[in-house]
């Protein structure tokens, strides 16, 4: 973090980027690690008052507005905390000062995880929601100040070290006469501040990060702002505007000599100030600011008078509503916003038509606007239903989940028979997670409109609201279900367990339900009454036990035994604030009880306090060091947080403690963490205690033969592997395993029969297939031919031509029977139960994904889950919605649920293999499809496997899998691929499978394989016979070609038509297009090779490959596709305006500045490239050119206020402030409009 400024000051010219200071730096600073979470907040200027309030502390909401909790981040990295104004406005939002990592101090830094925030807006630009926060931590009781401030009020300068008034003695002198008071703000809070702005009537200040205060003035306060006639910015003017001040300014006197003026102010930001006395009386007289009544009723704005309600025309008003909600009824939205605003000019506080105008404005995906109507409507009229449950839409199409539950349950409180209401807000609850508030909602729902619901609807949620619990709501779902099917013998069923469980639960429920102060007392010593509420504790009689314990503190202040039953019980019945009281108390009393210390960490952790939880976990720790659960939930918490690295470590110390209370599956967990993290010793242990506790652990003894063989131990390895055998026969990766091991002996014989056992379990085993014939090559020379080489081979050549014609013929595998060559997912088969099958909410759901409308298909898939949680289509389904939406943490989620349903089903494993290729985690990626190919194997999962190893740079595995994509379906590998597949396996000495390949290249396109440069040569070389009858079996047709004989003959009679060039051209397009949004890069590019191999004119497969090497990141490749893809398509724009991005990102200003010219030559609609275009003349030293272009985008696109906000600042740049002023005004007026 650079302390100076990346740019230069406003008025600075001839700067020059290269002498930036950070540039004169012989090294970096010394670098700072975190082990933990760092929110990055400083900013440009974060130790001047101004931007501290309106460009770092927003900054803050932003990461609360995300839903980062401030408690979880372990630092923020701010510019200083030096300011008094800093560390009170840090300390009011509740960071504390231990937290505070100061950039100035810490420049070079590194964490776990570091948070950036947006800005709220454009550096120094304030924005409404800006205000809006400012104002809430400082004036919620303004109101209720004791204290009185001057209502007319001076801000003097006097302490600054720039921009002083020169004359302030002559100003204030005539001031005074008028009962203004000079400030000096660095005297006071920040509080005091916002107190004494809120109370003020009139405000004369010079320019200044003092009027940053604006924010927090009431409307139609009076503002005069003096500035220099050198130094013009709209910061405060455009606060006043938004707030409904009234703002005036008064230019200083210029000082007339030049060069003095340089000399004394080497730019205009430090210029002193001359104001003529004469000019303020001037000003301060006309604008009537002096009179008494100060405070109009009317806004600077607007100077019309107010309209009382008694004067308006009834008749007009509900004729205008009227036609309003007509035109939006036949979505008219136009004429029904037009209707609303003809409303608002007779009744300005027509809380109705703020409402039907924030509906067509919603409905017209204006939403920004649609909110201000809608707060604006809830404003005039807080009780209205509409605009609140309204706005909770919006909110939720924002994703604004927080505020969209607000708002919802706000408007059920007025409305609180409304079925979509309460359907919205489960949805929403949904989305957050909090499932039981969700299926409350769908109850009320249904029981509002049980009509429109399903006997089956009925009983699934009746049996989710029995398993939260909620026993009488579930009754009456299945009484529901029961009133439309009597006989349903399943629904009779449900019924009677519900009833049963309310009957059993009623004793309980009733003592609990108890006031404390109404159970009976027990008579006693201490030690018979808390024996008693220990037994009521275990009986479930949570408050009979707090009572008991109640009268024991009652007694005996200092009893830690009643401490601790109460925070128990307390715990049980769901009060954690209680609980946490208690023990707290409890320690306090037994400061040596670690048992304590870790049951007061389990209720922090409860309450997600992580950093409490930690620090009771620690002392618990310290107290007893061999208290193993601890240790154990420590590692959780820190696991919870992020911390995986140190949580390990907990976790071993507290599983090797007591590792009797650790289930084995735990043991491997933690083992497989080892692993991965390269501790091998540390993984043997964790298997061998899994080991020690179910000897019959087949996955803990193949784990731990795969360390011991990382080790070099090969005989302890083996013994594990053959055990693992022992318990799982059928587990060919252990059969794999075993295999390699028996290859580094060199036991060759036991190698084979270890692979023939894997084949047997899976004859499609790849792995197992190339490793035995690697123990081929090396044992052929011990063994006879006739008994073991041919059989071999001719089991080899079977088994990878399955389905070929020639010597080897079979059976057509079923699932290529009936498959469509065409479909991605042609191996998987989503089970649907019968009764979803039928749900219309679930084709509705099914129709909408395909429609593209994912955030309608996932609403009503959560929907589904809530009454059939178990439906793994739904999961699917889901799943690939939030993937269309770009959100694969979600994706993720709902993928894993699914597989839980249903572990032994691959499309699950497919479908997160997906999510994890476009993260580009290729590693993960490659498990997903390797676990699916157990299930189902499939040429297209073997080919995403083949695209994972080659990113990984394993080759040879990706030859692999390619060669059994190849072998499954081998309509489904290219040609190239085919070639180039025979080309690798041939140089690894796998001659018999090279020419397989070869083979299926010859027949499915001979043209293109005779043009192979070695094909011919290596179909030529001396082979054994089984060689050269299976190469001739597969490429007899073609090897006269290679002889020199009659090769016109041949080719004449095989030359594609140009019908079956063009299909396969579109097919191979389609294909690559898929690729490209896979993120196979590498697979598109192919593609679009033989593509362009084909047809060298093939537009569609430069822009394909174009596209998938800048996905690589290999721009300067892309660039030159592009150039050529220009020369086939001159006059094609987006092509140029690709070409200038490039150019631009590469910092080619005359090369992009050339291609932005002609895109918009082409397609003068393209305004985003006119701005770029302006951005670039701009940064080159060339204004005019500049406002040329932002003024022909705002001709085109007038509502943009951030080109309004560019073009002020190049016109004031250049000295023309009247059209500046303008342009900011422009800017601040529609930016308000928007935000």
């Amino acid at each position: 973090m650079s302390q100076f400024y990346p740019t230069p000051l406003p008025g600075c010219k001839n700067y020059d980027w290269s002498q930036h200071q950070v540039f004169s730096l012989d090294e970096l600073p010394p670098l700072k690690v975190i082990q933990g979470r760092v929110a990055v907040l400083s900013g440009l200027s974060g130790n001047v008052y101004f931007h501290w309030m309106v460009d770092i502390l927003p900054r803050i909401k932003i990461l609360q507005e995300n839903g980062i909790d401030l408690n979880t981040i372990d630092g923020f990295l701010i510019n200083s905390n030096q300011q008094r104004f800093q560390r009170e406005t840090l300390e009011k939002i509740g960071i504390p000062a231990d937290k505070i990592i100061e950039s100035d101090q810490v420049s070079y830094l590194q964490a776990s995880s570091l948070i950036v925030p947006s800005y709220p807006a454009s550096v120094g630009w304030v924005v409404p929601n800006t205000i809006k926060f400012l104002r809430s931590l400082f004036l919620t009781d303004v109101l209720d100040k004791k204290q009185s401030y001057p209502k007319r009020i001076y801000i003097s300068r006097n302490q600054a070290r720039y921009r002083r008034v020169l004359n302030e003695a002559e100003i204030l002198e005539y001031l005074n006469q008028w009962g203004f008071v000079s400030i000096e703000l660095e005297t006071l809070t920040v509080q005091e501040q916002a107190d004494l702005f809120s109370q003020a009537e009139v405000i004369i200040a010079p320019h200044g990060a003092g009027l940053t205060n604006l924010v927090f003035c009431q409307a139609n306060t009076v503002v005069v702002e003096l500035v220099s006639p050198h130094y013009i910015r709209p910061y405060y003017w455009l606060i006043s505007q938004q707030l409904g001040l009234k703002h005036y300014s008064i230019q200083g006197e210029a000082l007339g000599c030049s060069f003095l003026r340089q000399l004394m102010y080497p730019t205009p930001l430090v210029e002193d100030l001359q104001i003529n006395v004469k000019s303020l009386e001037t000003l301060l007289q006309v604008s009537d600011i002096l009179k008494e009544t100060v405070k109009s009723n009317h806004s600077s704005c607007d100077t019309r008078p107010m309209i009382s309600s008694s004067n308006l025309d009834v008749t007009p008003l509900e004729n205008g509503l009227q036609k309003a909600k007509e035109h939006l009824t036949q979505k008219n939205f136009e004429e029904a916003i037009l209707a609303c605003q003809k409303v608002l000019k007779i009744d300005l506080n027509c809380a109705e038509a703020y409402t039907i105008l924030g509906n067509a404005l919603q409905l017209q995906g204006n939403f920004e606007q649609a909110q201000a109507s809608y707060q604006k409507a809830i404003q005039l009229q807080p009780n209205l239903p509409e605009p609140l449950g309204n706005l909770g839409s919006l909110y939720a199409k924002q994703q604004q989940w927080e505020l969209a539950v607000e708002s919802y349950q706000k408007a059920l409180k007025y409305k609180p028979d409304s079925e979509k209401l309460y359907q919205n807000l489960a949805k929403v609850l949904t989305k957050l997670n909090r499932t039981v508030e969700a299926t409350e909602c769908w109850y009320h729902a249904y029981q509002l409109q049980p009509d429109l619901v399903s006997a089956q609807e009925q009983l699934n949620l009746g049996k989710t609201l029995l398993s939260q619990e909620k026993i009488e709501f579930a009754i009456a779902c299945f009484r529901q279900a029961l009133k439309q099917e009597p006989n349903w013998e399943e629904a009779q069923l449900t019924l009677e367990k519900a009833q049963q469980q309310s009957i059993q639960s009623q004793e309980i429920f009733n003592s609990n339900t108890k006031p404390c102060r109404d159970a009976v007392c027990s008579t006693g010593n201490e030690t018979e009454i808390l024996k008693q509420a220990e037994q009521d504790l275990n009986d479930q009689l949570f408050k009979k036990a707090i009572t008991q314990c109640q009268q024991v503190i009652a007694q005996s202040p200092n009893q830690g035994k009643a401490y601790e039953i109460l925070g128990k019980a307390f715990n049980q019945l769901g009060r954690l604030d209680l609980a946490i009281k208690a023990y707290r108390k409890l320690v306090k009393l037994q400061p040596q009880n670690a048992i304590a210390y870790t049951n007061l960490g389990n209720l922090y952790a409860k309450q997600q306090q992580w950093k409490w939880a930690v620090l009771a976990y620690k002392k618990a720790i310290a107290l007893n060091p061999n208290l193993a659960v601890a240790y154990r939930n420590l590692a959780q918490v820190l696991n919870r947080t992020g911390k995986q690295d140190i949580a390990i470590e907990y976790w071993y110390q507290g599983f090797s403690l007591k590792p009797e209370a650790v289930k084995p599956k735990e043991h491997l967990a933690l083992g497989s963490l080892f692993l991965h993290r390269g501790r091998l010793v540390d993984a043997a242990i964790c298997y061998r205690r899994a080991i020690w506790f179910d000897p019959n652990y087949a996955e803990a003894h193949h784990n731990l033969g795969e360390v011991l063989a990382a080790q070099g131990q090969w005989d302890e390895a083996i013994a594990h592997y053959q055990q693992a055998l022992q318990i799982n026969p059928k587990a060919f990766e252990t059969y794999n395993s075993l295999g390699k091991a028996f290859v580094v002996q060199g036991r060759w014989q036991e190698v084979l029969s270890c692979y023939h056992q894997a084949l047997e379990v899976n004859p499609r085993l790849l792995m197992a297939l190339q490793n035995l014939t690697q123990a081929l090559i090396h044992n052929h020379q011990a063994l006879q031919e006739s008994q073991t080489l041919n059989p071999i081979l001719q089991m080899l050549a079977g088994t990878f031509l399955s389905g070929q014609v020639g010597m080897y013929p079979s059976v057509p595998r079923r699932e290529l029977q009936n498959s469509d060559i065409g479909e991605t997912w042609t191996t998987t088969a989503v089970s649907v139960s019968e009764s979803l099958t039928e749900s219309s909410q679930y084709q509705q759901a099914q129709k909408l994904f395909e429609q593209g409308q994912y955030h309608d298909c996932i609403d009503n898939c959560e929907q589904l889950l809530i009454s059939s949680p178990q439906e793994v289509a739904v999961y699917w389904l889901l799943g690939k919605a939030w993937v269309a939406l770009g959100n694969g943490e979600k994706a993720k989620h709902c993928y894993q649920q699914g597989i839980k349903l249903q572990p032994q089903q691959a499309e699950g494993y497919l479908r997160m293999g997906e999510v994890y290729i476009q993260e580009g985690n290729w590693k993960t990626a490659i498990a997903c499809y390797q676990k699916a190919i157990q299930f189902q194997p499939s040429a297209f999962t073997y080919q995403q496997l083949s695209y994972g190893w080659q990113a990984l740079g394993h080759r040879d595995n990706a030859e692999d899998c390619l060669y059994e994509a190849l072998r499954l379906e081998p309509e489904k590998v290219s040609v190239q691929d085919c070639l180039q597949l025979g080309d690798a396996l041939w140089q690894r000495g796998q001659r018999t499978q090279g020419m397989i390949c070869y083979g299926q290249a010859l027949v499915r396109d001979p043209h293109r394989a005779i043009r192979h440069p070695q094909l011919g040569e290596r179909l030529q070389q001396p082979q054994s016979e089984e060689h050269k009858t299976l190469s001739l079996s597969l490429t007899n047709p073609t090897v006269a070609v290679y002889k020199g004989k009659g090769n016109e003959k041949y080719a004449a009679t095989h030359k594609p038509s140009p019908e079956l060039v063009e299909q396969n051209q579109a097919k191979l397009l389609e294909q690559a297009d898929q690729y490209l949004k896979l993120a196979q890069w590498q697979a598109c590019i192919e593609v679009c090779r033989q593509v362009i191999v084909q047809e060298p004119q093939q537009t569609k497969a430069y822009r394909l490959m174009a596209q998938a090497l800048q996905g690589q990141g290999q721009i300067a490749l892309a660039q030159q596709i592009y150039q050529q893809l220009r020369q086939l398509q001159p006059e094609d724009a987006e092509v140029h305006e690709i070409l200038g991005d490039i150019y631009a990102e590469q910092k080619q200003w005359e090369d992009a500045i050339q291609s932005y010219q002609k895109t918009v030559q082409l397609n003068p609609n393209l305004i985003s490239v006119q701005e770029a275009l302006g951005d670039i003349w701009l940064d080159q030293g060339q204004p005019e050119k500049a406002i040329a272009c932002y003024q022909q985008v705002l001709q085109k696109s007038p509502e943009l206020w951030e080109v309004h906000h560019k073009l002020g600042d190049v016109l004031w740049q250049q000295g023309e402030v009247e059209a500046a002023v303008e342009a900011y005004q422009q800017a601040a007026g529609l930016s308000v409009a928007k935000i």
